[in-house]
C-alpha cells in the first residue's frame, strides 16, 4: 500500500496524513464511515501519497458525506505545482463521473475546501482548531 496514516483522537476526531494507494481498502476494512473521512494532510504531491484521493472524492458523497472534503497541502515553487492545482486536476479527471451521478442528492459532497500552505514556511501552522495544532516543515525528498 502507498503512504497513509490515520490518527484518531480520544474525542473521535480523525486526521489523515497522505492518502496513497490502498488507503481506501484499509479504511473500509477498519469500518471507518467514509462520510467521516476529512481533514486529509498531504506531506507532498508525489502520486504515491494521494493516489486514493480521487476514489474518496468520487464515492464518499454516495456514502453520506454531503459536506465539502477538506484537504491541506503544500504550495509548490510555482502555482502549478501546489495542492490547489492538483485538486483542480483531480476534479477535471473525475468530472464525467460526478456529472453523471448528479441526480442523486450529494449536497456539497463534490466540493473541496483546500488549505494550501507555503511549503517554505518552516514550523508553519497548517491546522489550529479545537486545541489541535498541526505544523509543517520542509524536508528534502525527490
Amino acid at each position: 500500500a502507498g503512504t497513509g496514516i490515520m490518527v484518531e483522537l480520544g474525542n473521535g476526531k480523525r486526521f489523515f496524513f497522505d492518502f496513497g494507494s490502498g488507503c481506501m481498502r484499509n479504511i473500509i476494512a477498519m469500518a471507518v464511515p467514509l462520510q467521516t473521512v476529512n481533514d486529509i494532510f498531504f506531506t507532498h504531491l508525489h502520486v504515491d501519497h494521494y493516489a486514493d484521493l480521487p476514489y474518496l472524492y468520487a464515492f464518499a458523497p454516495w456514502m453520506g458525506r454531503w459536506k465539502p472534503l477538506r484537504v491541506h497541502g503544500p504550495s509548490g515553487r510555482a502555482p502549478k505545482d501546489g495542492i490547489k492545482t492538483m485538486i483542480e486536476g483531480m476534479k477535471m479527471m473525475t468530472q464525467w463521473h460526478t456529472d453523471s451521478f448528479n441526480a442523486s442528492p450529494m449536497g456539497d459532497g463534490y466540493e473541496v475546501e483546500v488549505n494550501e500552505f507555503d511549503f517554505r514556511d518552516d514550523n508553519g501552522v497548517c491546522y489550529d482548531k479545537d486545541g489541535v495544532v498541526i505544523r509543517h516543515w520542509r524536508r528534502s525528498h525527490t
